[in-house]
């Protein structure tokens, strides 16, 4: 889509100056979450904005290493410049910044920055290290969106957002293709818009170009966005900046012992490493590594049946039929489990379902 793409200006941290060096105190951040059933709308969104928008945007689609041309469908979409966000880059107005693949997309002291750290909901890029960064460097200058998408990543960031006086905006459960997040942050959070793929665009134009009214204190010196952990996103709302206690659980992502942190209604469990579940997540994650063990139990079965098979077949050529009987009975034993491992797997009523939480882009 060709069209004229309006100049935009660098942000920093605290204040935005116009070329005349008048401040600025528009909601100049816009942090959008988005996973299965997201790009749609992120289209509908994109294609509505007007090309002077006088803020910068933040994608996050859970796309994991997948390859994406998600900046190419955007830009095409509007009059907005998309691409990829380029670690250290200044902050402009006007832009679409997205997550690479891989990556998770932060914000620090009016920059952008990738890392490459712990996944979060077993997600990376994740939504949350994108909103807890926006809300500790923005505050009320912020506006957190979640769409579309399967379990509750965006919650715990969009509650963070909110307390540091952000607003939050929610796509309507009833009409997203697949409603968890959304549900999930209308049931933790206090938000304060819930819109129609149709209405979204509209609401962020308007919502732009209002004033920021002052929200939580951010801190007296910019924080790295790398540290800003779960810990840490609960003592800016004056909480304990530890977690509250180890846990009988395993870390699904790298088998260390999880702790479980609170903050009001939401609940994560983290590890020393830094990966960070939520209960769904982990239960998601619990459920693919029992399909994975389940998997690999066949496997191993079919494969010992198979060995005895041989054994079999060679002490009947040798003439040692009381061997050959006991191979082949001891070969069936295998086959028979592998077989009914197989039926558990294939009607699917012992492993737990979890839907789909990518999308290809």
């Amino acid at each position: 889509m060709t069209g004229t793409r309006a100049a935009p200006w660098p942000l920093s941290r605290r204040s935005i100056w116009n070329p005349r060096g008048l401040p600025l105190a528009n909601r100049d951040i816009v942090a959008i979450g988005a996973s299965a059933g997201g790009i749609d709308i992120l289209r509908r969104i994109v294609a509505a904005l007007p090309a002077d928008l006088a803020a910068a945007i933040f994608v996050v689609l859970h796309i994991g290493p997948s390859r994406s041309i998600l900046p190419d469908i955007l830009s095409d979409a509007g009059p907005l410049l998309a691409r990829f966000a380029e670690n250290g880059e200044r902050i402009r107005h006007s832009r679409i910044y997205i997550a690479p693949p891989d990556v998770h997309l932060l914000v620090a002291d009016g920059h952008v920055l990738l890392d490459r750290g712990p996944r979060e909901n077993s997600a990376r890029p994740a939504i949350d290290p994108l909103f807890r960064s926006v809300a500790e460097n923005f505050g009320a200058r912020a506006i957190g969106v979640v769409l579309s998408g399967a379990l509750n990543d965006g919650t715990a960031g969009l509650k963070t957002m909110k307390h540091h006086g952000g607003i939050a905006v929610v796509q309507n459960p009833a009409e997203a293709t697949v409603p968890s997040m959304p549900q999930s942050a209308l049931n933790a959070v206090d938000v304060d818009h819930i819109a129609s793929s149709g209405d979204l665009a509209g609401l962020l134009t308007r919502l732009v170009a209002q004033t920021a009214v002052p929200g939580a204190p951010l801190p007296a010196e910019p924080g790295r966005a790398e540290s800003i952990t779960v810990a840490s996103e609960i003592a800016f709302e004056g909480g304990e900046a530890a977690p509250r206690g180890a846990t009988v659980l395993s870390c699904p992502d790298c088998g260390g012992r999880l702790s479980m942190v609170e903050n009001g209604s939401v609940v994560r469990f983290t590890c020393t490493v830094g990966h960070v579940h939520t209960a769904e997540s982990f239960l998601a994650s619990q459920a693919i590594e029992i399909e994975r063990a389940l998997w690999m139990a066949v496997r191993a079965n079919e494969e010992r049946a198979a060995l005895l098979r041989k054994l079999q077949e060679d002490a009947q050529r040798a003439k040692r039929f009381g061997a050959s009987k006991l191979w082949q009975e001891r070969a069936v034993e295998y086959e028979n489990h592998a077989k009914s491992i197989r039926e558990l797997l294939t009607r699917g009523d012992f492993v737990p379902r979890i839907g789909s939480d990518t999308e290809s882009t």
